[in-house]
């Protein structure tokens, strides 16, 4: 599985980005590298969160059809804004005679309004499409096949990793 764009608006420090995120799509010479460079308070930690709370909701569903990922916190609110979408698109990529192809395109699309805001968005939305993307791992999962099945596996650990509070 690789997420190959995202899209922030209003999240962080980030009015309107689309990032296109590094992916091989089956080209050897490619990379599936993607390196985040910038200042302090440039937004490296606002992507890799958005990224974290999208991909927690394939965790959820992965586990449990009704379950709910990781909403976006209001604090990830730009200040000049009353709500905020985090959205991309993941592709899964197979094997068929040696060539690579995508097995399913998905995309996710989170979004979160200010409290007391009016607006036509709902406080946590995501898309229908990874209901049925996650039930077909699920299903081969609960079978008892030879079936072989790649799960995609993450590390994050935030900016504040080495922090901690002593209670004495």
């Amino acid at each position: 599985m690789q997420i190959s764009k995202l899209r922030l608006e209003n999240y962080g420090v980030f009015t309107d980005a689309d990032i296109t995120l590094a992916t091989k799509d089956g080209n050897e010479n490619g990379s599936n590298i993607t390196v985040f460079i910038g200042n302090n308070g440039s937004g490296k930690t606002s992507i890799l969160d958005a990224i974290a709370t999208g991909l927690s909701w394939f965790v959820a569903k992965l586990e449990d059809k009704n379950a709910q990922g990781k909403s976006i916190d209001k604090s990830k609110i730009n200040i000049s804004a009353l709500e905020c979408t985090i959205s991309f698109e993941k592709k899964e990529l197979g094997k068929n005679s040696g060539e690579r192809y995508p097995l399913n395109e998905i995309s996710l699309k989170l979004s979160k309004v200010r409290k007391h805001a009016e607006s036509n968005l709902m406080s946590s939305y995501i898309t229908d499409n990874i209901k049925s993307f996650t039930s077909s791992y699920r299903e081969i999962l609960t079978k008892n096949t030879e079936q072989e099945i790649n799960l995609p596996i993450t590390a994050y650990y935030g900016a504040t990793r080495h922090t901690y509070t002593s209670k004495t």
